[in-house]
């Protein structure tokens, strides 16, 4: 029996997040679907043979060019749009499933009259993404996502707060929003977060006090500069000398925090970034995010399947929502200072990346006081089929 074909559309195939998604979503519909993918970049090597590995079908849309000039960059997206239009006729689909801004604009304008349906996903809070580069960035990109977005047949983001942004501040009609939570393969993170740590590794992890622990980029948005002064003034502020934190990541803003870590009274460990970060969830006390904000951070989600204790701050959008084990979702209630759920810590978040995080200091206080990671963590997402059933139902 022929299968139906099934086309997915992607900024970047590379480490990130959204990627890691789309795979999982192109996987649940393998059995029915025969799976194509095209990216507007060339992908990374390892993504590359993980389509191969699951028998997915990739399409070059690359023209091979590297130029970055404004005239290059326009000839680019009216060159992808060619192709991939071109791809949709010659592949008879009949639903497109795109990822991330530039994608989602190209599959609403590559099928015009094709007769397919076009179904866009939005992964990150976008009023803070495009309002951090400036007023006249997000003006246009609202102009830009309501007139393309509302030609869609669906728009599909992962919080409730994507959702509400994409409503109230881009004008996108709410009854093309559906939230559809990620996807996660718990026996599988649970396989991996028992596979041995890197030898040079193994002696940071032994430690008569308590370990926490975070994960990222090492860029502004992720705020590893604040959550190591954080961490600095509250071993001061409780003598808690023996506990460690650990910051596993590169980035932009290594050298600033390394520099930083050097003249530090506590102990804050930096460690490269490791594709596979769950054995340290494994022996660690607690997880922590201290990010500017998020689409949703699978990170988090992870933290919490691992039963790793998770600290988060209340950054847009998902945390409330992950911590809360999803029960609070009205994202204009306010919080207070330190906010103890069943799946979590979540507290305020600061303004200012260059100075400690108050909240957050009270918080890792408040958590080791009460010994918190001995706390078994009650979440939806201990159901290997919370997301998954979201997705299926949508073809």
């Amino acid at each position: 029996m022929t299968k139906n074909k099934l086309l997915f559309l992607i900024d970047r195939i590379e480490a990130g997040g959204a990627e890691r998604q789309m795979l999982k979503v192109a996987e649940l519909y393998s059995n029915t679907h025969d799976i194509h993918i095209a990216s507007l970049h060339t992908p990374d090597n390892k993504m590359l043979e993980s389509i191969y590995d699951k028998d997915f079908k990739y399409h070059d849309l690359t023209n091979g060019s590297s130029k970055s000039s404004i005239l290059a960059r326009i000839f680019n997206y009216i060159f992808f749009i060619y192709q991939f239009r071109s791809l949709c006729k010659t592949l008879n689909c009949k639903k497109v499933i795109s990822f991330l801004e530039w994608s989602n604009v190209i599959n609403i304008i590559s099928t015009v009259n094709l007769n397919i349906n076009s179904l866009l996903n939005v992964r990150n809070y976008l009023s803070i993404q495009y309002g951090s580069r400036g007023r006249h960035i997000l003006f246009l990109a609202k102009l830009i996502l309501k007139f393309f977005y509302n030609r869609s047949d669906a728009v599909y983001c992962n919080s409730c707060a994507i959702k509400q942004d994409l409503s109230k501040n881009f004008k996108v009609k709410s009854e093309l929003i559906n939230v559809l939570y990620n996807i996660y393969d718990i026996k599988e993170l649970h396989e991996k977060s028992m596979l041995p740590i890197p030898e040079e590794n193994v002696d940071l992890l032994n430690t008569l006090g308590r370990i926490f622990f975070s994960c990222g980029r090492i860029v502004e948005q992720k705020r590893m500069l604040s959550l190591a002064k954080s961490f600095e003034f509250y071993v001061n502020m409780t003598g808690n000398f023996d506990d460690k934190l650990i910051i596993m990541g590169s980035g932009e803003l290594k050298s600033e925090l390394k520099e930083y870590v050097s003249n530090a009274k506590s102990e804050i460990i930096l460690i490269e970034h490791d594709n596979n970060p769950y054995p340290y969830f494994k022996k660690a006390d607690f997880f922590v995010l201290n990010s500017s904000f998020e689409g949703f951070p699978n990170v988090l989600s992870e933290a919490v399947i691992l039963d790793c204790y998770p600290i988060s701050v209340d950054c847009l959008s998902g945390p409330r929502e992950i911590i809360s084990n999803f029960k609070c979702v009205d994202y204009d209630a306010e919080i207070n200072d330190v906010n103890h759920f069943e799946s979590g810590t979540l507290v305020r978040q600061s303004e200012d990346n260059s100075t400690k995080n108050i909240h957050l200091v009270n918080a890792l206080a408040d958590c080791a006081e009460l010994q918190l990671s001995s706390v078994k963590l009650k979440s939806k997402l201990l159901d290997s089929n919370f997301g998954k059933s979201q997705w299926q139902s949508i073809l």
